[in-house]
C-alpha cells in the first residue's frame, strides 16, 4: 500500500491535469421566489450566501423571534 502523501501527491497531479481541459459555462439562474415568516430572523433569502453549493448552511445563521411568533399567531 502507498503511502498517504505519495497517493495525495498523484491524486493532485491528476486533478489538475483534469480540470486544466475542462471548460465550464456559467448558465443564467433563473427567477426563483423564497418566502418565509417574519418572525424568522437573520435569513435574507439567499440559499447559496455562505458558499458555492452550500445549500442549507443558512439555517446556522438564522434563528426564530419566539416573541413575534407567539403574538402573530394569536
Amino acid at each position: 500500500m502507498q503511502k498517504p502523501d505519495i497517493r495525495d501527491k498523484a491524486l493532485k497531479e491528476c486533478m489538475l491535469r483534469d480540470l486544466s481541459q475542462v471548460y465550464g459555462i456559467q448558465l443564467p439562474t433563473p427567477y426563483i421566489y423564497y418566502m418565509w415568516q417574519p418572525w424568522l430572523k437573520g435569513y435574507d433569502g439567499g440559499v447559496d450566501a455562505v458558499g458555492y453549493c452550500n445549500w442549507g448552511l443558512w439555517v446556522k445563521y438564522a434563528w426564530v423571534d419566539q416573541d413575534m411568533e407567539k403574538a402573530m399567531g394569536d
